[in-house]
């Protein structure tokens, strides 16, 4: 088969995507909506001209994710959710508090009958959803209800309740299973309708037996492809490297496929991928395909091929757009909750059908059953076509919130007077045109005032405020006006609080957001004009942060001092703004910076700030970390590594949120943070945090105690994963990404709590551990193996030989320790020699400044922030170049422990303060070592001496014992041996005794001949 052609050009969108969100007149049907989820069918109703009332909807199976699909549903059609089960508000009577709609929407969950679920089954739980959506029935009386669900339902005994009620109520009604394909919706997706009317008979509809007229029949000649519905997108959609699995799979496909554009559905290791030609339609995408086994968000579940190779994620607004969803239509970024609110919902250009083919049958007034129960009826608009254009020339309306603001058009015009319109533009249009630039002009004008005016507004409402009180004003506020309102009244208020608060920064505080200024009231004047002053991009969130960071208890170090980073203030210099370290300040206040770049740049006292040391620090760190990432990613993607680049990008977004904070915090540009981070190189991630940089990290971050040990198992998890050794420490990178990764953390269901680790992660964890218990089960099999070697030995062997050669092992031990403690007794002697001529360590840092030092001299470490280093003793090698964030200097190369094989060159930096030269020469040095290697040795030996010893004294008491129940004189029950003397002997002599009598008696004992008796069995 040939492929289609797209229909669109890829910069030509299809119509119903971009089209803008409609504005509804006030006598617009309505409908309410029962489980309505996140508004996927709403929209194409709104799309149709029909009003969204209220919805009701919540699941307890999923309280997190039932409440992210509440709030989709609210932001995009502004007005709250009632966020509790359909029972309990039936049982509750909440019923009565709703307005009536003209079209009573049910939509209840499917999970239980889809055939995607395995075990598919309905529950109890769907048939009281059911009965209480009867009673919704019963109690608003609409005049159309709208009833949608999988095709199993048909089968299930929740309709068959629905369908009782519904003649008992008198509402005639038909059901069908309608293909989303049949009506131009670029996906494959069955879905179950219902449509009942209210006292249809008296209208001439027909019986419920029938199919309605208004049941939509299908539209399209032919399906529309999924390449047509996002072509237009393709340029915007992220970049992505397929794994080699997914390669592997499409060699099986044709060849003349590869040469198209291909829709492929993701999957694991195991399974074929779901795959569609440009003009196919896409599969039934169901809300399971953005979750993995484990429940975690997988925005990575649908990927486009291209002709030339190149793949692309399609994303949730590329899924989106084969839902026909409208890009007016806001969802969030989180793929598993934009996923689920789609997987679960009706297409929008489906919906938008059947709302137009319903339209019709609403009555403009209710028949007489609905009499029980007030309802409140716009009538419909019926003008000619002279009225309206008529009332188009004169006004101009626009729907809003509160209601329709009309506003009076100007007759004549010229603004429009060198405008040329294309030849076929009617009068009609450029009369609009006119009227449309005018209006633009005037309301233009007014936004200059606008602020003012919201200003005045505000000192009266703190008037009010004053006046009533806090709690008074609130709920006035809240029975006046809708929430949006009351929340932009309440901004205003603080508004003006804070300009009485600082008045001299009127100006900035009315040309900010006016949703900063509560949080900036928080603040001291002091903050408050640092923070308006900044050109940072501020948000609430960081505001917040930076007033908490500046209000901690534990006040930052922010003295101007040597070596210490500050930040220029000059405004008359080019380097304003950015971050220098102090090399000198001079009596004069001038001092001296060395920029980022490594000039040197004299300034007045007052031309710089001290900002926080250790917050500067911690962000030299993350810009470290986030360089070492970096490395690390583009191998990932050379090597095709998927899931690696996932989780690198993961760690990268985390840290990148950090960065933002600390950058504001610290009150630096754009462009002092970039050239920071231009400075910073990789290498500096990679050194072993101490406890010093753990504490630092804490404060910084206002770490709680109960979250550090969560920290520190993170970072030291990843330092086993990257060394594969169980007693590995981390790095100052690894603790910011743990820092991060706590810092962000998810607080969704399916996020995971505390400080999760990655799939990958847990994998090579468990590797670990498997090669631990690996090992374990290999020395345990060892040592069973060398215990029963010895049970037969112990059986086969004379008892006599293994003592023997025991007694030998003990003697030769004995003589080689007699040699080493003599050797031992020497050294000791000598170093306690060299011990007295060794100067102790100076008091003052003047007397260890004045030393020079030349390679070969013998050096003590006095000063290290290593505590196992200090007062030991090497060979000054050289002095090498160390690059640090401040600059370049010296650091010097010391040989510890020369010639052993443990010799280590260490790395001292300021060494003239942290070495003191020693008068020895280098082989007496040597000698040194060799005494310490030997006193070590000697302490090693005598451990071996002592465990023999004891096993020696065991084996005395158990041949002791032996030789007692033989009775052989001289031993006793305890293992004693008393000579004829009446002499005690343990230890060598008792045990050469011992043998002795126990050779005598094996000599003794003849071998059986016999065999073993018959009647025992084995």
């Amino acid at each position: 088969m040939n492929p289609q052609p797209c229909h669109s050009e890829p910069n030509s969108p299809i119509s119903w995507a971009t089209a803008p969100k409609p504005i509804l007149p006030p006598n617009a049907p309505t409908a309410g909506y029962l489980c309505g989820g996140g508004g996927i069918m709403t929209a194409g109703f709104e799309t149709a001209g029909i009003h969204s009332l209220w919805n009701i909807d919540h699941d307890t199976s999923d309280p997190f994710l039932s409440q992210a699909i509440a709030q989709i549903y609210q932001t995009n059609f502004h007005h709250p959710v009632i966020r509790q089960t359909l029972q309990k508000v039936a049982a509750s009577d909440r019923f009565n508090d709703l307005p009536t709609p003209d079209i009573l929407v049910l939509t209840q969950s499917c999970k239980h009958l889809s055939k995607s679920n395995p075990k598919a089954k309905e529950t109890q739980s769907d048939i009281d959803t059911a009965t209480a959506a009867i009673k919704a029935f019963q109690t608003f009386h609409s005049p159309l209800l709208i009833i949608e669900n999988v095709p199993e339902y048909q089968q299930s005994t929740s309709w068959q309740l629905i369908k009782t009620a519904l003649i008992d109520l008198d509402y005639q009604f038909t059901a069908k299973i309608l293909n989303s394909a049949d009506f131009g919706i670029p996906q494959q997706r069955h879905r179950f309708l219902a449509i009942a009317l209210k006292g249809s008979r008296e209208w001439g509809v027909g019986s419920r037996e029938e199919n309605f007229p208004l049941v939509p029949q299908p539209t399209a000649p032919q399906p529309i492809g999924w390449y047509e519905a996002i072509c237009d997108l393709l340029p915007h959609l992220e970049d992505i490297h397929p794994t080699p699995a997914q390669l592997q799979r499409l060699t099986n496909l044709p060849s003349h496929f590869l040469q198209q554009p291909l829709l492929i559905e993701r999957v694991g290791a195991y399974g074929n991928p779901k795959v569609r030609l440009p003009h196919e339609t896409s599969w039934t995408i169901r809300k399971s395909i953005w979750l993995d086994q484990r429940h975690n968000s997988r925005a990575n579940a649908i990927n486009i091929r291209l002709p030339d190779g190149t793949w692309k994620n399609l994303g949730i607004r590329g899924a989106a757009r084969l839902m026909t969803i409208p890009d007016w239509f806001w969802l969030p970024d989180e793929a598993w909750i934009s996923g689920s609110a789609i997987g679960n919902g009706v297409p929008s250009l489906l919906a938008a059908i059947v709302a137009n083919a319903v339209k019709p049958y609403l009555p403009t007034a209710y028949p007489v059953a609905f009499s029980h129960k007030k309802v409140e009826v716009l009538p419909a608009i019926q003008e000619s076509t002279s009225n309206k254009q008529k009332k188009a020339n004169e006004i101009l309306t626009q729907n809003q919130p509160t209601g329709s603001i009309t506003m009076q058009s100007t007759t004549t015009s010229t603004f429009l007077d060198n405008y040329n319109f294309p030849p076929l533009t009617s009068s009609q249009t450029i009369a609009l045109a006119r009227e449309v630039v005018e209006l633009g002009f005037t309301h233009t004008g007014a936004i200059a005032k606008l602020k003012e005016q919201g200003l005045e507004l505000g000192y009266k409402l703190l008037e009010l405020l004053e006046a009533l009180g806090e709690a008074e004003f609130k709920q006035l506020l809240k029975h006046c006006f809708p929430p949006e309102i009351v929340r932009y009244y309440r901004n205003l208020v603080a508004q003006a609080k804070l300009i009485e608060k600082c008045p001299q920064l009127y100006d900035q505080i009315l040309n900010m957001p006016i949703c900063h200024a509560a949080a900036l009231l928080a603040g001291t004047e002091e903050q408050i004009e640092q923070i308006l002053t900044e050109d940072a991009k501020w948000t609430v969130s960081l505001i917040k942060q930076r007033i908490k960071a500046d209000n901690f208890s534990i006040a930052p170090i922010t003295e101007i001092a040597i070596g210490k980073p500050v930040k220029i203030l000059a405004s008359d210099s080019e380097h304003s703004g950015n971050l220098a370290i102090v090399e000198n300040i001079q009596e004069n206040q001038d001092i001296s910076v060395q920029l980022l770049s490594g000039e040197l740049i004299k300034f007045d006292f007052s031309s710089v700030k001290a900002i926080d040391p250790d917050t500067y620090l911690e962000l030299t760190a993350i810009l470290a970390t986030s360089a070492n990432l970096h490395e690390q990613f583009k191998t990932a993607a050379d090597s095709g590594d998927e899931r690696l680049i996932n989780e690198i990008e993961q760690k990268l977004s985390k840290l990148d949120k950090c960065r933002r904070q600390l950058t504001t915090r610290l009150g630096l540009s754009d462009k002092a943070a970039k050239n920071l981070a231009n400075t910073i190189t990789s290498d500096l991630s990679q050194s072993i945090a101490t406890q010093t940089d753990c504490d630092r990290v804490f404060r910084v971050w206002d770490i709680r105690e109960n979250d550090r040990e969560a920290i520190l198992t993170k970072a030291e998890l990843l330092a086993k994963l990257r060394t594969k050794n169980v007693d590995a420490q981390p790095t100052t990178g690894e603790i910011a990404v743990a820092v991060a990764t706590c810092l962000q953390k998810p607080t969704t269901k399916h996020g995971g709590g505390g400080i999760p680790i990655t799939t990958r992660e847990y994998s090579q964890l468990t590797e670990l551990v498997q090669e631990k218990d690996s090992v374990i089960q290999q020395l345990k099999a060892e040592l069973d193996e060398t215990k029963a070697n010895r049970e037969n030995n112990d059986k086969d062997d004379n008892i006599s030989s293994q003592l023997m050669v025991m007694q030998q092992q003990i003697e030769s031990l004995h003589q080689a320790y007699e040699s080493l403690e003599k050797k031992y007794s020497e050294a000791i002697s000598e170093l306690e020699t060299y011990k007295q001529i060794l100067p102790s360590q100076p008091d003052s840092k003047d007397e260890v400044k004045a030393q020079t030092f030349e390679p070969g001299d013998i050096v003590r470490i006095v000063k290290s922030p290593i505590d196992a280093l200090i007062n030991d003793i090497g060979i000054f090698k050289q002095v090498e170049i160390e690059n640090t964030i401040c600059g370049p200097r010296e650091q010097a190369v010391v040989i510890l422990r020369p010639s052993t094989k443990f010799q280590m060159p260490v790395y001292i930096s300021n060494y003239q303060e942290s070495l003191l030269k020693m008068p020895l020469t280098e082989a007496e040095l040597k000698q040194l070592v060799q005494a310490e290697y030997l006193a070590n040795k000697n302490q090693e030996l005598s451990e071996i001496n002592e465990y023999f010893g004891e096993q020696i004294n065991e084996a005395v008491y158990q041949l002791g014992r032996c030789l007692d129940r033989l009775g052989v004189p001289g031993w006793d029950k305890e293992g004693e041996y008393v000579d004829e003397s009446g002499f005690t002997h343990q230890k060598g002599k008792a045990l050469s005794q011992g043998i002795k009598a126990m050779a005598e008696i094996l000599a003794n004992v003849e071998p059986c001949q016999e065999g073993f008796p018959e009647e025992i069995e084995f």
